[in-house]
């Protein structure tokens, strides 16, 4: 007979016959047939039929909560070391270099200097980073410690 057919009290014979054989809830939905394994959780649970030994329907078993162990304390972090501040000459900074002309930012490819100069952008060919050799060395600084 299939599960919608049932009346409740057949329901309830069946599903306490099945549980209390030690069958999980799973495998007495699979015995039953047209029945899903939470159909028959939720069925026990509102019923208080039990599904495993000693608990009733809906309720857990009572589980030990284990204290994690301490976590042994962070090493400090180094400190970085202290940069001086370097001395640049802000008249030519920005102005191009004597060799190029600067180009315009649609006109910028994968290998042209982005350094910013009056009237666009340095555009000669990138030796280290984003930035041809004459500006990178004003980009790139190296740490003094």
């Amino acid at each position: 007979m299939k599960w919608q057919e049932m009346s409740r009290d057949q329901k309830i014979a069946v599903v306490r016959k099945h549980l209390d054989s030690g069958l999980s809830a799973g495998a007495a939905a699979a015995e039953i047939g047209w029945v899903s394994r939470n159909a028959i959780i939720g069925f026990a649970a509102r019923n208080g039929i039990a599904l495993r030994s000693g608990m009733k329907g809906g309720q857990r078993p009572a589980t030990a909560k284990v204290k994690p162990a301490p976590r042994p304390p962070m090493p400090p972090r180094p400190r970085p070391p202290v940069v001086e501040p370097v001395e640049i000459r802000a008249v030519d900074v920005w102005k191009p270099l004597p060799d190029a002309a600067p180009i315009g930012l649609m006109e910028l490819a994968g290998s042209s200097c982005r350094w910013p100069v009056e009237g666009g952008y340095c555009g000669c060919a990138v030796q280290r980073g984003s930035y041809c050799a004459a500006h990178g060395q004003r980009a790139y600084r190296a740490v003094r410690a």
